[in-house]
């Protein structure tokens, strides 16, 4: 797969679709819970990707083969940081300190 590297505003080199582990991503937003109103749904809102997007996605894909894995990988990387979000409120639901 072709890296996709780009330069930010600085000049700082980095991959477009690299990903964080998603267990990361879904501690940082549950760091979130409870603060500027956010709840567990307004956060897997957030996490989520809509189906309408989806299915663009889903179009892109067909439609460029080129990007057609980094598009299939992106949205199950999403889908693993829900399951990872998901269990760190049900961790939190039950007694249980979660560090985030």
């Amino acid at each position: 797969m072709q890296p996709y590297v780009h330069k930010n505003e600085n000049g700082t080199e980095f991959q477009v679709w690299q990903f964080s582990e998603p267990r990361m991503e879904a501690k940082a937003l549950f760091a979130l819970l409870g603060r500027n109103g956010d709840t567990e749904e307004s956060l897997l809102e957030l996490i989520r990707i809509a189906p309408q997007d989806q299915a663009v996605l889903r179009d892109c894909a067909a439609d460029c083969p080129g990007l057609a894995a980094h598009i299939g990988r992106a949205l199950q990387y999403r889908l693993r940081v829900e399951e990872e979000f998901r269990a760190l409120c049900r961790r939190r639901d039950r007694g249980h300190c979660v560090a985030a």
